[in-house]
């Protein structure tokens, strides 16, 4: 089962982002719990203050017959202290708000802190005059202040946040673009140049995959180019014996005219060896060439369809076909020879596999992107489903009866490629039959 690709930038930037999120969480807990504190030392501080400045300006509280209730100086404070005045268990003086009851009744720490329900209370004890001063605050006004001090802080620490993960993105973005140049470089490779890649200038992370990818394309290229030398020195060995073997046959036909058949049909298979031979030169040296290596001149068009067309006739004339040529353009930068190497396959093709009669027909013209060499006929044609393959090397439609290498089409392709061009198939003449277009862009050829 094939997995899933997946982006190696994305998961930086989650894990990146996920550890970035989980230590702000933390540090904001951090946070509030140190601001917590603080803010509880602050307002115990406060407490202590406050009893020592009501202990300093209160006379003798035990004169009062009844309850003095005060109204704190500021009653909508967020801090609101509470403040009692105890005498014997019994209050005398509290604020509004306060209970009628003391904050603390029970004996508080050696601080004079303690917590009485949802109090914080100080207790400044005065024995000498008889009462205790009781200041407190409630808890729910320290954790408001708290939640205000959060939500302050929550915005800016968001954006902060957000501010993080774009500068994560740039900063993976940019340092992961060293293994987009690379990739890019190594996309441009092809079997024509298969030199290894250079480390200048590389990330140490990626000097192990480069130094494998080079010893890949060291081996390829060796490779490549035995299987090339072994096609061309096998095709080269190939043809002077099989000319010598032909004119063997030739002189034993003059001999022995009583076997001509067998001598002929013996003939006919050499030529189609030779035949063989030389497509296989020509898929081996067009291998073998780098890409601008052969020189592209302005090739003019009329007297290459002519010449061409003219080396056709016999063969045409032997089958009784009709072979028309129509030139309608002028030039096209390229290589004339391998020009008229694909143009020759291609009727050469349409002559093979036309029964006697048909007619091809050979056009070169203008279209407003493109220019096209074009090779039509009104033969048995190709079913649809099997043109894909037509440039495939050796592959040939069955039931031709035809005898053939199915090399043509394929040195066809590798010439089409060197120039830029697309082979296309279509239907042929008058509905029937195969057309063969070479599509040339507009940049190959002149007006």
């Amino acid at each position: 089962m094939k997995t899933a690709a997946y982006s190696l930038q994305r998961r930086l930037l989650t894990a990146v982002l996920g550890a970035s999120s989980l230590l702000w969480l933390s540090s904001v807990a951090v946070m509030i719990d140190v601001a917590w504190d603080e803010t509880g030392d602050v307002f115990d501080d406060g407490l202590k203050e406050t009893a020592h400045l009501i202990m300093a300006t209160t006379g003798d509280p035990r004169a009062a017959a009844t309850l003095v209730e005060i109204v704190p100086a500021d009653a909508k404070s967020r801090v609101r202290m509470h403040y009692q005045i105890v005498v014997d268990g019994r209050v005398i003086r509290r604020t509004v708000g306060a209970p009628r009851q003391p904050f603390a009744a029970d004996a508080t720490d050696d601080d004079g802190y303690t917590d009485s329900g949802a109090w914080r209370v100080y207790v400044l004890q005065n024995p000498a005059a008889g009462f205790d001063i009781q200041v407190a605050q409630q808890d729910e006004a320290r954790l408001e202040i708290l939640e205000d001090l959060a939500e302050d802080l929550l915005l800016p620490a968001l954006a902060l946040l957000l501010l993080l993960a774009a500068v994560s993105w740039f900063a993976i973005w940019h340092l992961l673009r060293p293994l987009q140049h690379t990739a890019r470089v190594i996309a441009r490779k092809s079997p024509n140049d298969l030199t290894p890649l250079v480390t200048d200038r590389e990330p140490s992370e990626l000097l192990p995959v480069i130094s494998a990818l080079n010893s890949l394309l060291t081996r390829l290229n060796a490779a490549l180019a035995g299987e090339r030398r072994f096609t061309a020195d096998a095709a080269h060995e190939l043809r002077t014996p099989l000319a010598g073997l032909r004119t063997q046959v030739q002189l034993m036909q003059r001999q022995q005219s009583g076997e001509g058949a067998s001598l002929q049909k013996l003939r006919d298979d050499i030529d189609r060896i030779t035949a063989l031979v030389a497509e296989l030169l020509v898929l081996a040296r067009l291998d073998h060439d780098e890409p601008g290596q052969r020189v592209r001149t302005q090739v003019p068009l009329a007297p290459l369809l002519a010449e061409v067309c003219e080396r056709a006739r016999v063969a045409a004339a032997a089958k009784a076909m009709t072979l028309e040529c129509h030139c309608q353009a002028e030039e096209i930068d390229g290589d004339t020879e391998l020009l008229r190497i694909a143009l020759r396959n291609l009727i050469d093709n349409a002559i093979r596999y036309c029964p006697p009669g048909s007619r091809v027909q050979v056009t070169a013209h203008e279209m407003p992107s493109t220019m096209e060499l074009v090779v039509s006929d009104n033969g048995p044609g190709v079913p649809l489903d099997e043109r894909a393959r037509l440039a495939d090397r050796f592959y040939r439609v069955l039931g031709s009866g035809v005898p053939g290498s199915g090399l043509g089409l394929s040195i066809v392709k590798r010439i089409a490629d060197r120039h830029g061009a697309t082979l296309i198939f279509a239907d042929g003449l008058d509905g029937a039959g195969l057309t063969v277009r070479l599509s040339f862009p507009r940049a190959s050829f002149s007006v």
